[in-house]
């Protein structure tokens, strides 16, 4: 990949992030990257192909470490802590990913090239609500609450929290992890801890 390429993802990251893929012209891009727009399409076909250089790797990534922690963790309340940590996690590593994400899923999910994203979207919430279930019957987390609401919650707060945190601030992400743990895991258990 040119550093030219790598600055033009760098810069569509942003704009996406900020303004949305549907409400970014390549137009735009361009003016950002300080090119033409026929120089822009010599790199990228579209925006869309820019959003899926974007997230596709990103969330291939994310899933693969979802799926880690299904594999290796037995014990279900660890397994939710581990799956904060790793969303946590990516809003340190690529904040800019996981807002577009969030943002344009239901744009980009309706254009066939991002089929992939509805297959990635289920499996994340089948390996969340899992855990959550099994926490849930084995009596470490409250059972008066939907499962699927809960993981809804968790899913939106963590997902919003880009908007507001910048990487490398505070609260820090061990810190961001801390207080995600005490408000959805401990707020949600049925004993608390005794710390």
């Amino acid at each position: 990949m040119s550093s030219r390429r790598d600055e033009i993802i760098e810069l569509a990251k942003q704009l996406f992030a900020e303004r949305g893929v549907q409400e970014t012209s390549m137009r735009d891009l361009a003016e950002v990257a300080g090119i033409l727009p026929s120089s822009l399409y010599s790199h990228f076909k579209s925006k869309e192909a820019l959003a899926d250089e974007i997230l596709h790797d990103f969330l291939r990534a994310l899933v693969d470490e979802f799926r880690a922690v299904e594999a290796t963790s037995d014990n279900a309340l660890e397994r939710l802590r581990a799956l904060l940590r790793v969303t946590i996690r990516a809003i340190e590593t690529d904040p800019a990913a996981l807002s577009i994400y969030r943002r344009d899923y239901q744009y980009l999910v309706s254009l066939p090239r991002f089929a992939y994203l509805y297959e990635l979207h289920i499996e994340i919430r089948t390996i969340w609500l899992a855990a959550i279930e099994v926490a849930m019957a084995e009596g470490y987390l409250r059972n008066d609450v939907d499962p699927v609401v809960f993981y809804r919650w968790v899913r939106d707060a963590l997902t919003f929290t880009p908007r507001w945190h910048r990487a490398g601030e505070q609260p820090t992400v061990d810190q961001l992890t801390t207080f995600a743990e005490r408000v959805f895991l401990d707020g949600m258990a049925l004993k608390p801890r005794g710390d």
